[in-house]
């Protein structure tokens, strides 16, 4: 019989075993972990793969954004071309050396025309019939509005017309535009725009600003700044927007002296100074002393016989082509209607000033030169007469009146209306001059100094 010893050792055993397979069930399997062979190499050669990869493509998008994000480089600053206007005309000789030998030349020219003294063939003009006489005389006057026409070509090349487009809706949602349009002076060309001088009227808030060239192409451009007082403005034309044929059609304006014009002068007016675009005529300056006073400054006016439009533009220019004035309607007389411009020696500073921008100097001081005429016959003294005075301006702050005559700006002796321009626009806005005054009293005129900061617009 089985004792109960061995039978309790036995059961020991079973449970023991037992336990052994319940801690360990997988005790069995025997599992050896290979890595695959090369896997290290290639990974290697994606890498080199990707980085590569990744080196190209970050060449290539760094190009093109070269390509499509270049800063445009700054625009230089614009000077003016032609006579700086430093040479004035002498009294003495109204015309200057260089005009006298253009005159000289020209004269000697039509001396060579046919029919001036006598016909081809050495016919007295006594000896012609009255028949003759006419058809030579007609001859002469067609050859004469020839060489007017071809010196009008010439300047042809550097105008353009600037119209101004506006765009309203009426009650049944009508589009209806408005257009105005004036004659426009290239007067600058920069590596990035053609810069135009036109008038300040057509530029109107809310707008479309094109310019058409003479060979037809229309583009719009961008006013850079305009002055109220002389009512021009400079405008932006981009010269991407061009092509190649029109740029070479493209020629700026040369600025001539018109300090140096003469009553008698032969002078052509070119633009649209009958109101049709493409329009010239051609006559005599009449006048060369009449000023147009605005605040700060005066401006020198050229009257001509020429008759125009009263919503004529253009320019004057010589005999040399060279443009010596901006037409302005309003400056010519009423009743006849005949061309005046504003000599553009006398406006040549400001439009630089607004071609690049700049600001301008500012006091708000209307005045007139009293010369020594003036002073003798009047008891005022020699400087700048004080018309008057805009309010809230920086020369009505200080306390400037109408009446009160300049004589000096700092250290600077005052004489004339251009002394007082000059010495205002080569002081910066924002600092500080002193104007020396002289105010009538009951003991006669005494100096007063008054100090104030340079305003500007």
């Amino acid at each position: 019989s089985i004792n109960d010893e061995d039978l309790n050792s036995e059961n020991d055993l079973q449970d023991e075993s037992l336990h052994e397979v319940q801690e360990d069930p997988y005790a069995f399997v025997q599992e050896i972990v290979k890595h695959r062979p090369g896997r290290l190499w290639k990974v290697f050669i994606w890498s080199v793969a990707i980085i590569t990869g990744a080196c190209i493509f970050g060449g290539i998008s760094g190009l093109i954004f070269r390509q499509t994000n270049t800063p445009e480089p700054p625009e230089s600053h614009v000077s003016l071309s032609g006579d700086d206007g430093s040479e004035e005309r002498s009294e003495s000789t109204p015309e200057g050396s260089d005009q006298q030998g253009d005159k000289d030349s020209t004269t000697s020219q039509e001396a060579d025309q046919p029919g001036q003294s006598a016909s081809d063939d050495g016919t007295d003009a006594s000896d012609l019939s009255e028949e003759e006489l006419l058809d030579r005389h007609v001859e002469e006057y067609q050859a004469l509005n020839k060489a007017m026409s071809n010196k009008a070509d010439q300047a042809a090349g550097s105008l353009v017309t600037v119209k101004s487009i506006t765009s309203t809706a009426d009650w049944f949602n009508t589009i209806n535009e408005n257009a105005s349009s004036a004659s426009g002076l290239i007067i600058a060309d920069t590596e990035q725009a053609l810069l135009v001088l036109t008038e300040k009227r057509v530029v109107v808030d809310g707008a479309r600003l094109v310019v058409t060239f003479g060979d037809g192409t229309t583009v719009e451009a961008v006013p850079i700044k305009g002055d109220d007082a002389t009512g021009i403005c400079v405008l932006k034309v981009d010269r991407s927007l061009l092509t190649e044929d029109t740029r070479a059609t493209v020629v700026p304006a040369v600025l001539g002296n018109s300090n140096l014009v003469s009553p008698g002068d032969v002078l052509i007016a070119v633009g649209a100074p009958t109101g049709q675009t493409g329009s010239f005529d051609f006559g005599e300056a009449t006048g060369v002393s009449d000023v147009m006073g605005v605040d700060d400054n005066s401006y020198r006016i050229l009257s001509t016989n020429i008759i125009g439009a009263t919503d004529g533009s253009g320019v004057l220019v010589d005999m040399r082509g060279q443009v010596i004035g901006i037409i302005k309607p309003d400056l010519g007389s009423g009743k006849s209607n005949t061309i005046a411009a504003l000599g553009i020696t006398s406006v040549r500073n400001l439009i630089e000033k607004l071609s690049n921008n700049t600001p301008i100097s500012y006091l708000g001081i209307l005045g007139d030169t009293v010369t020594e005429q003036i002073a003798a016959e009047t008891g005022l003294p020699l400087g700048i007469y004080v018309v008057d005075v805009t309010g809230d301006s920086p020369a009505f702050m200080a306390g400037i009146q109408p009446g009160d005559v300049l004589v000096k700006m700092n250290n600077d002796t005052l004489s004339t209306m251009l002394d007082y321009s000059r010495l205002l626009q080569g002081s910066d806005p924002g600092t500080e001059i002193t104007l020396q005054v002289m105010r009538q009293g009951d003991a006669g005129y005494v100096p007063i100094d008054f100090t104030m900061t340079v305003g500007s617009y």
